[in-house]
C-alpha cells in the first residue's frame, strides 16, 4: 500500500517546518475542540444551577446538588484555562519550530539548491553553445569538401 501524501524527508528543514505546520494545525483543532466540549459543559451546569436557584425552599439533596454544580463550573473553568494554556505552549513549539525550519531550510538549503540549479544551467548553455560551434564547423567542413570534390566530380 502506497500513501497518498509523502513525508518530505530529503530535507530535515523541510521536515521541520512542516512539522511545525502540522502542530500548529493540530493545536488549532484541539483548542476548538477544548472550547466546544468545556462549553457545553458549562451551559449544562448553569441550566442545572438555575433551576436549583428556582426553588424556594430547598432540601439537603438539591442544596448539595447546587454545590456539586457550581464546583464542576469552577473546575471547567479551571481545566479551560490549564488547558488553554497548554495548547498555547504546544501552538507556540510548532511556531519556533515552523519558523527555525523555514528559515534554516530557505537560507542553507534552498539557496545552495538554486545555486547548483543556476550553475547546471549554466553548464547547458555553454554545452549549447560547443554544440553549436561545432555544428558550424561541420556545415564549414561539409561546404569544403563540396567545393573541394564538386570541380573532381565535373571534370
Amino acid at each position: 500500500m502506497n500513501p497518498s501524501v509523502s513525508v518530505p524527508t530529503d530535507n530535515i528543514y523541510k521536515f521541520m517546518c512542516l512539522f511545525g505546520l502540522a502542530i500548529i494545525v493540530v493545536s488549532i483543532f484541539s483548542f476548538a475542540s477544548v472550547y466546544s466540549n468545556n462549553l457545553d459543559k458549562k451551559i449544562f451546569y448553569y441550566e442545572k444551577l438555575n433551576n436549583l436557584e428556582k426553588i424556594e425552599s430547598k432540601s439537603k439533596l438539591e442544596e448539595d446538588s447546587y454545590k456539586m454544580y457550581t464546583s464542576l463550573v469552577e473546575i471547567t473553568n479551571k481545566n479551560e484555562k490549564y488547558f488553554n494554556k497548554f495548547i498555547g505552549i504546544v501552538m507556540g513549539f510548532g511556531c519556533v519550530l515552523s519558523v527555525i525550519g523555514f528559515y534554516k531550510w530557505f537560507s542553507i538549503t534552498q539557496k545552495r539548491d538554486d545555486k547548483i540549479a543556476d550553475l547546471q544551467m549554466q553548464k547547458i548553455e555553454i554545452e549549447l553553445y560547443k554544440l553549436k560551434i561545432e555544428k558550424q564547423e561541420l556545415e564549414r567542413l561539409n561546404r569544403n569538401i563540396e567545393e573541394l570534390a564538386g570541380p573532381n566530380n565535373s571534370g
